[in-house]
């Protein structure tokens, strides 16, 4: 998954919700990805219970939508300070709840 090109990609709605064993087989190859034009996220990761990549480099500037992002992702403890969600309208639906592993919440505040 490393090697997909997603530069184009705006929704990545559900993409990996339920998958409770998706870990990206241990690699952090999606660290990677180019995610600059991902403007919908909502349940991207949501009850994706094994999954903890270090996803806090993603260029996530453009994303407007992030809910249930990672709601019941119950391994993920990954910083996502980098985060910086200029165009973030709307983040209900608790995007990290049920993520038992973060010892505190990681997410940026949008400026």
């Amino acid at each position: 998954m490393g090697s997909w090109d997603i530069s184009k990609v705006t929704d990545t709605a559900a993409m990996f919700n339920g998958a409770s064993a998706f870990n990206n087989g241990g690699s952090d190859s999606i660290t990677n990805w180019n995610t600059s034009n991902l403007v919908i996220a909502n349940d991207m990761f949501r009850k994706a219970a094994s999954f903890n990549q270090p996803i806090g480099s993603w260029d996530m500037k453009k994303v407007q939508f992030l809910v249930r992002f990672l709601s019941d992702a119950t391994s993920f403890n990954q910083s996502l300070a980098a985060w910086r969600l200029d165009s973030l309208v709307i983040l209900p639906g608790k995007p990290l709840s049920g993520a038992a592993a973060l010892a505190a919440i990681l997410l940026p505040c949008s400026s």
